[in-house]
């Protein structure tokens, strides 16, 4: 079970067995939650998981509220250091997703609140 509920004003966020390669077939959620008025941002220390032009494999998404049926913040995948996220309100969502093949490092993220990040 690799569901994380999330309500500390800011911490650290790793991929499983972090730093070491994450495992294959994992799913991890992360449900962020802060005070109401106030911004959930995301800022990447950390980033390496399988490449792929449209992410289809191995990725790490957000979402912009409690659960993945709110508005995409991004898909991410790759080795770059993606810009950091900013929720509109004060809810983040994250999924990570890993295959079968291909294990990378994974990811170690920031996540800060704030009441007006401006990204």
């Amino acid at each position: 079970e690799c569901k994380h509920k999330v309500h500390s004003p800011s911490g650290t966020l790793n991929s499983p067995n972090w730093p070491d390669k994450y495992p294959s077939r994992k799913e991890c959620t992360w449900d962020i939650t802060t005070t109401p008025g106030h911004r959930v941002r995301l800022s990447f220390n950390e980033f390496e998981i399988e490449q792929h032009q449209e992410c289809a494999y191995d990725h790490l998404e957000a979402f912009d509220g409690d659960g993945d049926s709110a508005a995409i913040l991004g898909r991410l995948c790759g080795s770059k250091i993606p810009e950091p996220l900013v929720s509109t309100g004060n809810k983040m969502y994250l999924r990570f997703i890993s295959d079968a093949s291909v294990q990378r490092k994974g990811f170690q993220a920031t996540h800060s609140t704030g009441m007006d990040w401006m990204g």
